[in-house]
């Protein structure tokens, strides 16, 4: 029987998910645009344990 290669068997997700995190960043006219900004203390809320419902404000 032939062998399959399935996603799982190539991709790691601890190599993948912070490749695609730091691409999406870059190329992201929002981000770019200055309309939103990378905030280190949402980071860590979002990185963290769901434990509540976040709410962001956009302050013009």
């Amino acid at each position: 029987m032939a062998q399959v290669t399935r996603i799982g068997d190539v991709i790691q997700p601890e190599i993948f998910t912070p490749y695609v995190t730091q691409r999406t960043m870059e190329l992201s006219n929002v981000l770019n645009s200055g309309i939103a900004t990378n905030e280190a203390e949402f980071n860590a809320l979002a990185s963290g344990p769901s434990t509540s419902l976040i709410c962001l404000i956009l302050m013009i």
